[in-house]
């Protein structure tokens, strides 16, 4: 009975071993191999990833691969090279799936109607010279995943993309890229021709900050950003760097409900212009305009805080002027030097006259009202030259100005303490 179950275990073993670990090399010069690692080549894109580890995690692809979804298991690194080649996705699923580290460079990633081309939920996913195609969203990169239809968090994760083309055409907000978690997106490229903002910034179960760097499009929005009622709110973070003038001519944003946009000099009018209600626009330095609408509820700061070079200025008809701010700097210089006084060293009522002066200061004078700021500065000098110092007592015992008479009573006290020694001694020996 031992010898029976011993022999089906072996033979258990034996059909069970190559179902595992056999993969298969082929010749890299003959039969139209798939994928390459080291100077290894493969059949399939499949037993390439098995063949990657740690030591030799590039895989570089030899031909186009269809109907294929490639998974990035969150323990693996894969640096893919798709070489010119194509991958393009099974209907209902993406092309690319990753929970670990993937780098992808190259080629063209081409998706579906129904999913993404390339979803991110790992811990990073960078793309470089890319072209990704897809009838519906292009690449999501999310910190939430459906886990047995409930959401959960996936970790925060990071997607690096640059020097590529984007053409997602979903015909709605955000068809080219939804983004939470980090993001850095530099030199591209949106093709698209449906879908109202080829970006999508929503908050999920952590963070979400992002970095637009010199991106363009033929004529199509550029960003929604906003909450999402479904996820936690944690905050939206963007900064939108180096838009041309051909293209500011052409993008719209639309921040909403928490988000804080930081625009670039020369993009900050058309975010204010999009800002809804909730957002929070951070005015760069150097922007100055005059009549902007900013719609209720929006809410503006600037780069170098609100007490910076700049300054917000209602007009009568309830547009705004963003203005120069004057110079406070005689100000500030007074007020260092007030800061090395002891207010215990001068008179009440001038020092109460130099505090006055100091809380009439108004910092939301403009460069116009310069000569008004100039006074002020003139108030608070006055008021620190005319400071009383307090007169001391001078207690301390100097022998050298001629006054005895504290060593005539000190002589004194020691004669009257001689005279009672001597009476009592006196009355003790009678």
């Amino acid at each position: 009975m031992k010898k029976k179950s011993l022999l089906f275990t072996i033979i258990a073993l034996v059909l069970f071993i190559p179902k595992v670990y056999a993969v298969e090399t082929v010749d890299c010069s003959n039969g139209r191999p798939k994928a390459q690692v080291g100077t290894s080549c493969y059949s399939s894109l499949n037993d390439a990833l098995e063949s990657a580890n740690e030591e030799n995690n590039t895989i570089k692809l030899l031909d186009d691969v269809s109907n294929y979804t490639i998974k990035i298991s969150k323990d693996q690194t894969i640096v893919l090279d798709l070489n010119t080649h194509k991958i393009t996705a099974p209907d209902n699923s993406w092309a690319i799936y990753n929970e670990g580290n993937l780098t992808i460079t190259n080629g063209t990633v081409l998706g579906n109607s129904k999913s993404a081309a390339i979803r991110n939920n790992g811990k990073k996913l960078v793309g470089k010279s890319l072209t990704v195609q897809s009838s519906f969203i292009a690449i999501i990169n999310n910190d939430v995943v459906a886990i047995d239809g409930v959401e959960q968090e996936s970790g925060r994760p990071t997607l690096i993309l640059e020097d590529s083309t984007i053409n997602g055409n979903a015909g709605f907000s955000g068809s080219g890229l939804q983004l939470g978690g980090n993001a850095n997106v530099k030199n591209v490229k949106f093709t698209a021709t449906k879908g109202s903002a080829l970006i999508r910034v929503f908050d999920g179960k952590t963070e979400t900050e992002v970095v637009l760097d010199n991106l363009s499009t033929t004529n199509r929005g550029l960003i929604n950003a906003g909450k999402n009622s479904t996820n936690d709110e944690h905050g939206i973070k963007v900064e939108i760097k180096n838009i041309s003038e051909n293209d500011k001519s052409k993008l719209t944003l639309s921040p909403e409900g928490d988000a804080v946009i930081i625009p670039d000099k020369e993009y900050a009018d058309k975010v204010l212009k999009f800002a809804l209600k909730g957002s929070t626009i951070i005015i760069p330095e150097g922007f100055y305009m005059d009549k902007i609408d900013i719609r209720e509820g929006v809410n503006i700061k600037f780069v170098d805080g609100n007490n910076g070079k700049q300054i917000l200025e209602k007009n009568e008809d309830g547009t705004y002027n963003i203005v120069k701010r004057a110079d406070y700097s005689k100000i500030d210089k007074l007020l260092n030097e007030i800061e090395k006084l002891n207010k215990d060293d001068y008179t009440k009522d001038t020092w109460d006259a130099l505090e006055k002066a100091i809380l009439a200061v108004d910092y939301d004078k403009t460069a116009k009202e310069q000569d008004k700021v100039d006074a002020m500065a003139s108030v608070i000098e006055k008021a620190m030259n005319n400071l009383v110092k307090i007169k001391k007592e001078n207690t301390t015992i100097n022998p050298n100005t001629g006054d005895s008479s504290i060593i005539y009573i000190i002589i004194g006290g020691i004669s009257v303490l001689g005279i009672v020694t001597s009476v009592l001694y006196l009355k003790k020996n009678r």
